[in-house]
């Protein structure tokens, strides 16, 4: 059996739609976050506190078939919601990001961490978007 590589979105291509339509043999494995400061499992350094921050984009870590395109993505490593850490490829363009309206919709789909969503509804002005439902 295959290893699967790991794909990270954390814009519009959070939409389940997106995902097929882009990687349609991909699974999602679990909501997760950028851990910034290196490769390896950081263990306790990435506080609870850390999870509000705009520079830790929360998302959705997936599986991508070894035959999908996730070229020129970066690589990451990321935490998962449960603890887990893995190795990535960001799969979000810059298209993904153009409207952060969609955005907070898919964050707010996938449960992302509420303090993330408030962080992220606020930075772009968009508070309303929170209530809206």
């Amino acid at each position: 059996m295959e290893t699967p590589r790991h794909g990270f979105c954390h814009g519009a291509d959070m939409d389940p739609e997106r995902v097929r339509q882009r990687w349609p043999g991909a699974r999602f494995v679990a909501r997760a976050r950028i851990v910034t400061g290196g490769v390896g499992d950081l263990g306790d350094e990435a506080a609870a506190g850390d999870e509000v921050g705009l520079d830790r984009a929360w998302g959705i870590l997936l599986a991508v078939a070894a035959d999908e395109d996730m070229a020129g993505g970066e690589p990451v490593r990321v935490r998962t919601d449960d603890g887990r850490s893995f190795g990535a490829t960001v799969l979000t363009t810059g298209d993904d990001l153009a409207d952060p309206v969609e955005t907070i919709r898919w964050a707010r789909y996938w449960e992302l961490s509420p303090a993330y969503v408030v962080a992220l509804a606020t930075a772009h002005g968009q508070p309303g978007v929170i209530e809206e439902g």
